[in-house]
């Protein structure tokens, strides 16, 4: 035979490649049985954020020595043999970005009720129609809102360099196509980002085009919950400055008396007397920073002693109060709140730099759980003095509590602006926002100039490190929603190994009969 020798070596070096990379994902297995194990708890449950936090653990560390090398648990899985959905199943993810947010942050009053109307609309009829969102969008304006010209909702300080006076509406629309272009781009190579971070091996993203949507592939995945905390986390960090309790007593006050006016059966008809006179000690918290952020929780008081000592002749702004500290509320409670803070006629009587955000994270007193309520310091263009493209690094760390925290690394435009931020604030409180959820809210004891800063609160690590990861990526453009949401399992892979083994044995079979005869 020609070329034998050829033939051999050929063969030998498929045979060592083959069982190269089959030993490879062999010993990742290994780890992953291992993961499996020890998240296995005596009910023989599996516990997956467990699993995720060993495999978390040896991401990076050598589970391989051979000859002097060593090879990290992310380095076997970035060269594994590649499995799909069909033989190791996972998720199969479709994510819609949302072009209502994109058009609505360009827009001179983001709140315009007829700019409101429209922008919902046009959210519903582009999903029920399948038509392009900005179409939809100019349709319902023209039916609406005929006689105004779309410059008049879109042309202001922000957008002045890119639209002229006299805009048309056909500028004004290509304007609003090339934000949403550029969104969705942002959004694909951002999520992209956050997966290759997350530690998924050989996933799959691709933007499907003429469209808003992204469609992703993560085989594998078994903890599907976390995979959609992450990849739905908007993630826009802003610092902003607080209130100091002199500024918000006498709006919080105004708004009572309104309520107590309007509803003299439910709360009472005479006015309040001492028990709301000092409640500004109500707001004094008693937080500190060592540097950097800290978060000290603010002491609670039996409910039915404050409700008592408030009177029942208070709205529900004051008696559903549940402490002697800070602004918190039950839980259950918050949409009560949440109601009273979004009329008109309240929101009339809160200053216009003045805006109510609640915390990320509960308070837990006595087995029930509390949300505090921080008033910050609002612009008029509700744009924060500090945001998160600022951040250069970010990583899962403890606080001096051994609690897990996030620290953040700032660039050096950064790190001057929160310098001077925190020298303007001194024994002030400064708030750390997360997509409109505060985190923490320090008292700033001293200056800091180097740029560092940390996020506190109730984490576990697990959650630490997916923030962290997400602060990394960056910030999405807009928040994206999950259209079609599937947990595939390996059924195509099994068949289909079985039916390469009943093929094997009747080959064999049939070349043995064949000897035969």
């Amino acid at each position: 035979m020609r070329n034998r020798t050829g033939i051999i070596l050929l063969s030998l070096i498929v045979s060592l490649l083959c069982g190269y990379y089959l030993s490879l994902s062999w010993v990742t297995k290994g780890v992953e049985r291992k993961a499996v194990r020890y998240a296995r708890g005596a009910n023989e449950v599996l516990d997956y954020k467990k699993k995720q936090r060993y495999l978390d653990s040896v991401w990076n560390e050598p589970v391989l020595r051979v000859l002097g090398l060593s090879f990290t648990y992310r380095e076997l899985k970035e060269t594994e043999l590649n499995l799909g959905l069909d033989l190791r199943g996972g998720m199969h993810l479709t994510l819609e970005v949302s072009a209502e947010e994109v058009v609505r942050a360009l827009a001179r009053q983001p709140l315009d009720s007829g700019l409101t109307r429209v922008l919902s609309e046009a959210s519903a009829l582009s999903r029920s129609a399948s038509s392009d969102y900005l179409s939809a969008f100019y349709g319902l304006w023209q039916r609406y809102e005929g006689e105004r010209p779309l410059r008049s909702a879109f042309l202001h300080l922000g957008t002045r360099n890119r639209l002229s006076a006299n805009a048309s509406d056909t500028e004004v629309l290509a304007l609003l196509e090339n934000e949403l272009e550029q969104s969705i781009e942002r959004s694909f190579y951002i999520l992209r980002s956050r997966i290759d971070r997350f530690g998924t091996s050989q996933p799959n993203i691709h933007r499907l085009q003429g469209s808003h949507h992204i469609q992703i592939e993560l085989p594998g995945i078994d903890n599907p919950a976390r995979v959609r905390k992450i990849l739905q986390g908007v993630a826009h960090l802003s610092f902003w400055e607080v209130h100091t309790p002199d500024k918000v007593v006498p709006a919080l006050e105004s708004i009572n008396s309104l309520l107590v006016s309007l509803d003299t059966v439910s709360y009472g008809s005479e006015p309040l007397g001492e028990e709301l006179e000092d409640l500004a000690s109500l707001l004094e918290g008693e937080e500190t920073t060592e540097g950097a952020v800290e978060e000290v929780e603010a002491d609670t008081v039996d409910s039915e002693s404050l409700a008592e000592e408030l009177d029942s002749r208070a709205s529900p702004l004051y008696r559903l109060l549940r402490s002697n500290e800070a602004l918190l509320y039950e839980e259950q409670d918050t949409s009560e709140i949440n109601r009273i803070l979004a009329r008109a006629d309240v929101q009339a009587l809160i200053p216009p730099d003045m805006r109510f955000l609640w915390s990320a994270q509960p308070y837990e007193s006595e087995g029930v759980k509390l949300l505090e309520l921080h008033a910050i310091h609002a612009t008029r263009l509700q744009k924060a003095p500090l945001t998160g493209d600022v951040i250069s690094d970010a990583r899962q760390e403890f606080d001096t509590y051994g609690r897990p925290s996030i620290g953040m690394q700032m660039n050096p435009r950064g790190a001057k602006q929160w310098r001077n931020m925190t020298r303007k604030n001194l024994n002030k409180k400064i708030a750390i926002v997360l997509d409109d959820r505060v985190y923490s809210a320090p008292v700033v004891e001293a200056e800091i100039a180097n740029g560092n800063s940390q996020i506190t609160g109730s984490f576990t690590i697990e959650e630490a490190q997916d923030l962290s990861n997400i602060l990394k990526s960056g910030a999405l453009p807009a928040r994206t929603i999950i259209i079609e949401d599937l947990v595939v399992g390996p059924t195509l892979g099994l068949q289909a190994q079985k039916q390469g083994l009943t093929s094997i044995v009747a080959g064999l079979l049939i070349v043995l009969l064949f000897m035969i005869l």
